[in-house]
């Protein structure tokens, strides 16, 4: 039979980046060299000026994403203010005894829930104004969703109209929802 040659194995010294024979003795005489040992104390070092860095560069990124925030914080709560002026807010007037909203001159008949103004001025049930701009929802503006509903105007026939979807299944609008309301007052049956 013949016999394969084979080779020594090898020990790669990650520090000094050389080979060596793997072999306990060569192995504790080139990590007693000084060269070895200067390579393992310039490693350690650039591990520990890494590790500062990085902590430091941690730090500054921490610092400028609070910056970040609180100017982000500032100018929500600017146009969150700039947006509930932009709607006005519903003031009683005195000599029509109805509310009133400057901004959007309309009247908001709180008996009937009807609103009076527009081009030309008429009654409805459905303003062409902002739907956070209505009456009552005054109180809700600081949501973040009333803000994006209350900035933009009542565009698709839907929104105007008011129509929302029942627990049945129907779509139902505000002027449903009224007649509902006050159909309670109403005889159920013809009285003969």
């Amino acid at each position: 039979m013949t016999e394969f040659w084979v080779s020594n194995k090898n020990h790669w010294c990650d520090y000094c980046k050389v080979w060596m024979s793997d072999n306990p003795n060569a192995r504790a005489t080139h990590e007693r060299g000084m060269k070895h040992q200067e390579n393992v104390a310039r490693k350690l070092r650039e591990m520990r000026q890494k590790t500062a860095a990085d902590a430091q560069e941690k730090q500054a990124v921490s610092v400028a994403l609070k910056s970040i925030e609180s100017r982000a914080q500032q100018q929500f709560a600017e146009d969150l203010k700039a947006a509930q002026q932009a709607l006005g807010d519903w003031v009683k007037h005195e000599e029509s005894g109805y509310m009133y909203n400057e901004v959007q001159r309309y009247y908001f008949d709180s008996a009937t829930g009807m609103y009076y103004g527009g081009d030309p001025p008429a009654w409805t049930l459905t303003p062409q104004m902002p739907v956070g701009a209505l009456f009552g929802a005054a109180s809700s503006h600081n949501s973040a969703a009333n803000l994006q509903a209350s900035t933009s105007t009542a565009g698709p026939a839907a929104s105007r109209v008011g129509i929302t979807k029942s627990s049945a299944g129907v779509f139902r609008n505000r002027e449903m929802d009224l007649l509902d309301r006050h159909a309670s007052r109403w005889p159920r049956e013809a009285v003969f």
